[in-house]
């Protein structure tokens, strides 16, 4: 448990680069480096292509946090797809803490017998 919260401090002592922006511009932020990692489908058996959404926002200095996770089913109760919400917190223009919410949501893709073994992305905050 130390480890995470040292972490997090060290995230939050990092500039964000949201600060002092009007809401539409950091959501404009956020979703450029979001959209270019939902491309395609992916075949991983671990979330990779989501893992890469997360690095790259950290790698960004983005201050965010996952709220939950969960899999999706269909009829069946068969797992068909996981969504991952999060939100993204900043200082507005206006000097406001200001919280982006957000959601990766990956819906299987591959075969009616394992709808998982391939996945597509879209991910976006608002």
């Amino acid at each position: 448990m130390k480890e995470i919260t040292t972490i997090s401090f060290i995230k939050m002592a990092q500039i964000n680069p949201l600060d002092g922006k009007s809401n539409l511009q950091a959501r404009r932020v956020v979703n450029n480096i979001i959209s270019p990692l939902t491309t395609g489908i992916f075949s991983d058996q671990s979330w990779e292509a989501v893992r890469k959404i997360w690095d790259a926002l950290d790698q960004a200095n983005i201050h965010w946090q996952m709220t939950d996770n969960k899999y999706t089913h269909d009829e069946q109760n068969r797992p068909n797809g996981k969504d991952w919400t999060f939100k993204v917190e900043f200082t507005n223009n206006r000097n406001r803490l200001t919280v982006l919410w957000g959601v990766v949501r990956a819906a299987g893709a591959g075969s009616e017998e394992d709808p998982l073994s391939r996945y597509d992305l879209v991910g976006y905050v608002s």
